[in-house]
């Protein structure tokens, strides 16, 4: 018998090689020879295109509408334009359409509304050579039996081929361990998905299906999906089941939870597919989307979303202006009016399971950012300086109290590095390890017979420490730092010759506690109030000093975001 019905031996190799499905077409010429139905086969064999996974609709041709994404509800048709040849339009087109490496972040792509995919269920390695061992089991015995009763035989032969069409996937895998398997028999259709994009990844991903009986169910990572990585690792990863949402009436419903849904998964590139422009791979800023942002978008075929983004300054740098409550009434002598600017570099935003955890103890990541920063105060002029004592016995100059070199620097940079970072996406809280590493300097008055002479001090401070980060709101929160440094004079310093005596290193533990508020969609405009101590570490100095700051951030320039902060 032929192959392929209506098509000679040539035309089905080219065509399935085009199309990548020999294997499947062999296959299926097999079961066929074993009593199964086309159809049935049919729905056994997708394969993965560029895009998305094979659909229950195989022949249909599926349209791909484009659109640019500037932010909520500011999308346009790709060409808006088209069909008009007048010189404005022309411009407009130029304009709108131009998508040079500062602006055009790159393409996320959804399927078709109500395009149907197939559930996925993880077997365990014990699972698939159970089933494997059972298949295997009956054909031995068949092999062994071959003068075994007709009626016997063509049971066991019925139960073998059943069984491989039941576990048709989980015979097919060459290995026994753990995975993920396709369930032909277990279909959904595509309505939603929500997308935040956090830190340099997908943090949450939120997709919406609906069942045959139009209930929706959610389902959503447990772990965010790098960016930079996302070609590379985004087909592998699966979304679990969240909650369900059931239709009880016309326009009213109710979430639950579907118990037939727990043990079922979707595979990410069925819903979602990012594409990177060439040039511009590098991480965005943090954005919310929700696609197909108005139903007709997808409705005749996939939607392609264009994300556009401006990439001033301001979006990157974080500048505070903030004076000390302390020194204005008069209770210390810390900078009366400070400014401080930070900017934040991604380094390796790759999410991992909490120490390979199969379970939801959220992600950790290593190395995934470094944050340079300078900070400038200003002093009043009677407190500007650190001050020195003559010691009569030596006649050396020593510093009165050696933790004024660190209260009274005017001048501080350096960077943080964050070392590890813990999360869960479900918990409004992240926990952080740092290393800091800062250049300082400070001055101070030498009291001479005749004179009073000034000099700079420099030193370098290094440690490290650990950052709580928690939100009540998306736009009210806390932070909460403890740190272990130390200040490096001696090295720093060549007052010796001029018997002037420096502190070799000093030890600082410092805590800081940090309140913020800023209005919804403008994170860069925020006030807030902080808390700092300074404590000598050990027990040969009990000296300390405190900063209470309050202040404004603020950005340079006005700021456009696209989508939702």
């Amino acid at each position: 018998m032929p192959l392929r019905s209506g098509l000679g031996l040539k035309s089905f190799i080219q065509i399935a090689i085009f199309k990548f499905r020999i294997y499947p077409i062999l296959f299926k010429t097999f079961y066929s020879f074993c009593g199964i139905s086309e159809q049935e086969i049919d729905e056994w064999f997708g394969y993965k295109s560029d895009v998305f996974s094979k659909t229950a609709k195989k022949d249909e041709e599926v349209d791909t509408n484009v659109y640019m994404y500037f932010g909520k509800n500011k999308v346009l048709e790709e060409d808006i334009f088209k069909g008009k040849n007048d010189e404005t339009s022309q411009i407009l087109r130029s304009v709108i359409n131009n998508k040079g490496e500062k602006s055009y972040f790159g393409d996320i792509i959804v399927p078709k509304n109500k395009e149907e995919f197939y559930f996925y269920k993880y077997f365990k390695s014990k699972e698939i050579r159970a089933a494997k061992n059972e298949v295997k089991t009956k054909q031995i015995f068949l092999d062994k039996n071959k003068n075994l009763d007709v009626n016997r035989r063509k049971i066991i032969e019925d139960s073998i081929t059943e069984l491989k069409k039941i576990n048709h996937f989980v015979l097919e895998k060459k290995y026994d361990c753990g995975d993920y398997i396709l369930q032909p028999e277990l279909r959904y259709k595509f309505k939603k998905l929500d997308v935040e994009i956090k830190d340099g990844y997908f943090c949450d991903i939120r997709v919406f299906v609906e069942d045959g009986e139009g209930n929706e169910h959610i389902f959503t990572n447990q772990i965010g999906i790098s960016i930079l990585f996302f070609s590379s690792f985004g087909t592998r990863k699966m979304m679990n089941y969240k909650s369900s949402v059931r239709k009880v009436s016309y326009d009213a419903y109710r979430e639950y939870t579907d118990e037939k849904m727990k043990d079922l998964f979707i595979s990410l590139s069925d819903v979602m597919s990012y594409n990177y422009k060439v040039g511009n791979h590098y991480i965005p800023h943090d954005i919310a989307l929700e696609l197909p942002t108005k139903p007709e978008e997808n409705e005749k075929g996939n939607a392609v979303y264009q994300i556009k983004q401006e990439t001033y300054l301001e979006k990157i740098l974080e500048l505070r202006a903030y004076t000390d409550f302390l020194t204005l009434f008069g209770d210390s002598q810390n900078g009366l009016a400070q400014v401080e600017g930070r900017a934040k570099f991604y380094l390796f935003p790759y999410p991992f399971r909490f120490f390979g955890s199969k379970k939801t103890l959220g992600q950790i990541e290593y190395f995934p950012a470094v944050s340079p920063s300078v900070n400038y105060s200003r002093f009043e002029k009677d407190s500007r300086y650190v001050q020195t004592k003559l010691d009569s016995t030596n006649t050396n100059y020593e510093v009165k109290n050696d933790i004024d070199l660190v209260e009274k620097r005017y001048l501080v940079m350096g960077l943080d590095l964050e070392i590890l970072k813990w999360q869960n996406k479900n918990a409004p809280v992240s926990l952080s390890l740092y290393g800091l590493l800062n250049y300082n300097i400070s001055e101070m008055n030498i009291h001479t017979v005749s004179d009073t002479i000034t000099k700079s001090v420099k030193a370098m401070g290094f440690g490290g420490g650990l950052h709580l980060s928690t939100k009540r709101f998306n736009n009210f929160g806390f932070d909460y730092k403890a740190e272990f440094s130390w200040y490096d004079f001696q090295n720093f310093n060549t007052y010796q010759s001029e018997k002037i005596m420096l502190p070799p290193i000093i030890p600082i533990f410092r805590n800081e506690v940090e309140v913020f508020y800023h209005p919804n969609g403008s994170p860069n405009q925020a006030i807030f109030a902080r808390l700092i101590t300074y404590n000598y570490l050990g027990s040969s100095n009990n000296q300390a000093f405190y900063q209470f700051q309050f202040g404004y951030k603020f950005a340079i320039g006005n700021r456009t975001v696209s989508g939702k902060d």
